[in-house]
């Protein structure tokens, strides 16, 4: 079985319609609420997914390998959404794609989804919130 492939990570497709609104939503807030949407659909279907296999990559060189590759693959969906900000301009003048990319991953990546699910028990609308919000603050006042 490959590390991340069908099932386990499909191949990011930019003409996702979640996707689409992401990188051609006209303003900064209409992004943020499409990635918002479909991060929050994610911890909804997925944390406990993703807590079980991070529990068992810990001994299982194969699973550990399948993480590590999904997790590169959630890496490139938050990076093409980092990127679509930069190139429209709606990132802070200051703030590369880059680094975009990485308070994105902090904020919405799998292990903070997981880590707020488990260990702080909250519900995918408090992890809504807590997104919408950090982004907006984060990608708008830097």
């Amino acid at each position: 079985m490959p590390p991340c492939g069908p099932p386990w990570c499909p191949p990011f497709d930019p003409d996702r319609e979640w996707a689409r609104a992401t990188r051609e939503a006209p303003t900064l807030d209409a992004r943020i609420e499409a990635f918002v949407a479909e991060s929050s659909a994610i911890m909804e279907r997925s944390t406990a997914l993703f807590t079980v296999a991070s529990q068992a990559a810990a001994v299982e060189p194969e699973i550990a390998a399948m993480e590590r590759a999904a997790m590169q693959h959630t890496l490139t969906d938050l990076r093409a959404f980092a990127e679509a900000l930069a190139t429209d301009h709606m990132l802070p003048a200051d703030l590369t794609a880059d680094a975009a990319t990485d308070l994105v991953w902090v904020v919405a990546g799998p292990r903070t989804m997981v880590s707020l699910r488990r260990d702080r028990d909250w519900t995918t609308f408090q992890y809504a919130a807590f997104v919408r919000t950090t982004l907006r603050r984060l990608l708008v006042q830097l």
